[in-house]
């Protein structure tokens, strides 16, 4: 008999839903994947975002450029159906701007779309039929428009709110700020001035939203006199007095510190990384690179409503192959969470790091080094890595069995999908797991 496996639960936001778990609820040990379809735009442009909710998946397209006509390409949103992939709505958004995020929220599909030199657009679509509710122009609460603005990442507020992670907006190379009806408001606090490269484009930071909270992380600061400033997690409330401090922060200082942030049962699990400034030639290495170099982190939980530490690790410093400049985590459904050093082009740089309930750390290494953590599917952790030829090798591991050398990752199963074009992510939900490339659509079912 055919085994099988079931996938269920939405992907609303860029980390899973609006706390950042990347978690989805599945049972897939007996699964046996297969492609079972794949989505080219119709137009033969990129796909962009994907969005899961209920028995559609959300894709937003941009056109191929025209040299005819640079920067007149429009973006395309369609709403497809999970089982079949096939196309059963689509808009054209009217403002020739890339879109810079996506959420599902209820009824509602919320698309922000901006280039530099213009207004934040935000569309609001039905997400039945993608019918438009609303076309807004941002405009800040001084009344200005909010031009030369980059939307990194969007979070929905429970009062019809979204929450928006800024680059280039009020001094700041990163800023959070709150929108509602046509103006945003820019929070005061939890902005970094500059980066480790300025002229670098930022990625997003991993803040989190709970009803119309949001938590932002702040990354640190080190001087070379040896004093810093830790990472740090703001509160920040539309409703509430301005934030004049940090909420919860790390001890965690030294070059590139940030802190990343996941929403559960009660809490806001942090957890900070920076290079560590101590290391030396004798530091141990991570699967055998040749420039030796360790990171500082450290793993917390705050209780949401009083603000305690609940649970507070040790500063560990483990063993990275390049600089963390950035970093993917997810929480399990034991409580447990797993995080991955990236390198400044977003690959892997770290092996999986578990972090109990109890704040204790340790390295697990994976199956290829090459593998890029994505979600944590059920008990099993979702992770990829691009092959030849833009293909994409999916899989789902096991890292809870005991092996002769210690917990090892035992590969549960693999697939591999046609060309999707590079620059791949991957998502989860409505009994699919779903790799998306610059060029292709590709869903595999269980």
């Amino acid at each position: 008999m055919r085994g099988s496996g079931v996938i269920l639960g939405d992907w609303t936001h860029r980390r899973g839903d609006v706390g950042g778990g990347r978690a989805v609820s599945a049972e897939i040990a007996r699964a046996r994947p297969k492609v079972a379809w794949t989505f080219h735009p119709p137009h033969r442009g990129h796909v962009d975002q994907v969005r899961i909710a209920g028995e559609r998946v959300y894709v937003t397209t941009m056109e191929p450029g025209d040299p005819q006509a640079p920067a007149w390409e429009h973006a395309t949103v369609y709403a497809l159906e999970a089982a079949t992939g096939r196309v059963v709505a689509s808009r054209a958004l009217p403002d020739p701007v890339p879109v810079a995020a996506m959420i599902v929220d209820g009824a509602m599909v919320h698309v922000l779309a901006t280039r530099a030199g213009e207004p934040i657009f935000w569309y609001a679509l039905d997400a039945y039929d993608l019918r438009p509710h609303h076309r807004r122009a941002l405009t800040l609460t001084a009344g200005a428009r909010a031009r030369g603005a980059d939307v990194l990442e969007a979070w929905a507020s429970a009062d019809g709110g979204i929450w928006m992670e800024l680059d280039g907006i009020a001094g700041g190379r990163r800023t959070f700020a709150f929108a509602k009806g046509d103006h945003v408001t820019i929070a005061p606090r939890a902005k970094e001035a500059s980066g480790p490269d300025p002229d670098s484009p930022l990625t997003p930071r991993d803040a989190c939203c709970v009803g119309h909270t949001l938590y932002a992380p702040s990354a640190g600061d080190r001087d070379e006199a040896g004093n810093g400033t830790p990472s740090s997690i703001w509160q920040l409330d539309p409703a509430g007095e301005p934030a004049n401090a940090p909420w919860a922060s790390t001890a965690v200082t030294g070059p590139r510190a940030h802190v990343h942030a996941i929403a559960s049962d009660g809490a806001i699990n942090a957890i900070a990384v920076a290079d560590d400034p101590t290391e030396s030639a004798g530091s141990t290495t991570w699967r055998g690179s040749q420039k030796p170099r360790r990171a500082l982190v450290q793993a917390m939980t705050v209780d949401r409503a009083t603000g305690v530490v609940r649970v507070e690790s040790n500063v560990e410093r483990l063993p990275t192959s390049a600089a963390c400049e950035g970093a993917r985590l997810a929480r399990r459904p034991n409580g447990e969470l797993v995080f991955q050093c990236l390198d400044a082009d977003g690959h892997p740089a770290s092996d999986l790091w578990r972090i109990g309930p109890s704040g204790e750390i340790a390295a697990f290494p994976l199956p290829r080094e090459t593998l890029l953590l994505d979600a944590a599917l059920g008990d099993a952790v979702l992770a990829h890595t691009e092959t030849r030829g833009g293909r994409v090798l999916v899989s789902a591991l096991d890292i809870d069995k005991e092996r002769l050398l210690g917990r090892r990752a035992q590969t549960l199963w693999s697939i591999e999908t046609p060309d999707l074009g590079g620059s791949t992510t991957v998502y989860a939900g409505a009994g699919h797991v779903l790799a998306r490339g610059v060029s292709a659509l590709a869903a595999i079912r269980v």
